[in-house]
């Protein structure tokens, strides 16, 4: 299995972003600062999401992924764009209801991406973790009522855990 390597590009008010390798849950605040980052500082009306090099990618990048569209929902009317080139991704994608919230195609009907720059993935907050995987996996919760109940426990137990490490 791969490391993770995340690029992106701004062309416009569109974001690039090319995920590839394998995501887990201790990358995941690097993405997570990262989307929060370009959606504070450009007015964005469009995002592409490459998985076509994607390997594995856990629950709580997914949750990530997902902010995206909820982010775009509130400006603009049109779904963001996923590009997969793996049977296994796009069936993931499909079953957590990403299809209502993104457009996903296979790699020959994904656009030409401007030149990316590489994203630091060294540059990890684990302090900040478990709020971001507790947001994440919110996040997927709201695609629909089959992650609703899939993550109801694991969102309690965030919360608790969460609100133990604030209340310590």
């Amino acid at each position: 299995m791969n490391a993770p390597h995340i690029q992106f590009a701004i062309d416009g008010n569109c974001l690039y972003l090319k995920v590839a390798g394998v995501l887990r849950h201790n990358g995941a605040s690097t993405l997570e600062s990262f989307v929060s980052s370009v959606f504070n500082q450009t007015p964005l009306d469009m995002a592409v999401i490459d998985l076509i090099e994607t390997e594995f990618i856990d629950s709580t990048n997914l949750g990530i992924l997902a902010s995206i569209a909820i982010k775009l929902n509130k400006t603009c009317h049109h779904k963001p764009l996923i590009v997969t080139g793996s049977e296994d991704i796009t069936l993931l994608l499909n079953g957590m209801g990403f299809d209502h919230y993104f457009e996903i195609v296979d790699e020959s009907a994904g656009p030409e991406a401007p030149p990316y720059c590489g994203i630091d993935l060294a540059n990890r907050t684990p302090a900040t973790l478990e709020g971001i995987t507790l947001q994440a996996h919110k996040n997927l919760a709201e695609m629909n009522t089959k992650n609703r109940e899939a993550f109801k426990d694991v969102i309690e137990l965030l919360e608790k855990e969460t609100s133990q490490n604030t209340t310590s």
